[in-house]
C-alpha cells in the first residue's frame, strides 16, 4: 500500500514537470525543446518575425534587397526575406515574387514582355565579359 502510494506520487510529480516543461506546441515537430521551455528551430523554421516561438513557420530565402534604405553606418542593400520583392509562403518557405521579379527568393529581375517573343533573356554572368 505504501509503496503504491510513493509510485503514485513520483509519477504525479514527473508528470507535472513535464507538463511544466513543454514548449509552445511541442515546436511543431521542427525544433529542440530546451530546458529553458523555448524552442531552438530547425534551420529555415521560425515564428515568424520572432525570434524563439513554436517554429511552425518556414522562413523564404533571403537575398540582397532590391531597394532599401542605408543603416545607421552608411551601409545599403541588405539581405532580405524574398529580396524585399515579393511575400514568403510561410507554409511551403517559397517566395511569391512581385511582378518583374522571379527565381530562388526573388533575387532576379525578369525579362520586359519576355523580350516580345523576338530575343531570349540573358543574364550578365551567361554573356561574359569582351575581349
Amino acid at each position: 500500500m505504501a509503496s503504491s502510494r510513493v509510485l503514485a506520487i513520483v509519477m504525479a510529480a514527473t508528470l507535472s514537470s513535464v507538463a511544466l516543461s513543454a514548449c509552445p506546441n511541442l515546436c511543431s515537430g521542427h525544433g529542440t525543446c530546451k530546458d529553458d521551455n523555448r524552442c531552438e528551430c530547425d534551420k529555415d523554421y521560425g515564428a515568424g518575425d520572432e525570434v524563439f516561438g513554436d517554429c511552425s513557420a518556414m522562413f523564404c530565402p533571403y537575398e540582397i534587397a532590391w531597394v532599401d534604405d542605408p543603416n545607421q553606418d552608411g551601409h545599403y542593400h541588405s539581405y532580405r526575406e524574398c529580396a524585399g520583392k515579393g511575400l514568403c509562403d510561410r507554409d511551403t518557405g517559397e517566395c511569391d515574387c512581385f511582378a518583374g521579379y522571379t527565381g530562388k527568393g526573388c533575387a532576379r529581375s525578369t525579362c520586359p514582355n519576355d523580350c516580345s517573343g523576338h530575343g531570349t533573356c540573358e543574364y550578365i554572368e551567361e554573356i561574359g565579359h569582351g575581349g
